[in-house]
C-alpha cells in the first residue's frame, strides 16, 4: 500500500491519467486485506475523483471524504505532509 501511495505521488507528475486507476486499487485493496493508515488518504482520493468529471456526483464525493475523516481519526492516523524538505505533521 505505501507502494502505491509513493507512485500516486509520482504519477500526478509523470502521468495524471494513472492517478484514478492507483487510486482505485489502493481503495480495492483496503476494503481487500484491511484498513491502515494510508486507507484514509485512498478514500479521501476516490472522493476527489467522483466529484471530478464526467460523474460530478457532489453527495458520493461528500460521503467519501467523510469516510477518510473518521478513518483518520478512528485509526489515531498521523499524516506528514513534505514540501521542499520540510515535513509538516498533521
Amino acid at each position: 500500500m505505501q507502494f502505491l501511495n509513493h507512485a500516486l505521488t509520482m504519477t500526478s507528475i509523470a502521468k495524471p491519467l494513472l492517478m484514478p486507476i492507483i487510486c482505485l486499487r489502493m481503495v480495492k485493496m483496503s476494503i481487500e486485506y484491511g484498513i491502515c493508515n494510508i486507507s484514509a488518504f485512498a478514500f479521501a482520493g476516490y472522493g476527489v475523483f467522483l466529484v471530478c468529471e464526467p460523474s460530478c456526483d457532489i453527495e458520493g464525493g461528500h460521503m467519501m471524504g467523510r469516510v477518510a475523516t473518521e478513518m483518520t481519526e478512528k485509526l489515531g492516523a498521523v499524516v506528514e505532509v513534505c514540501s521542499n524538505h520540510l515535513c509538516v505533521v498533521v
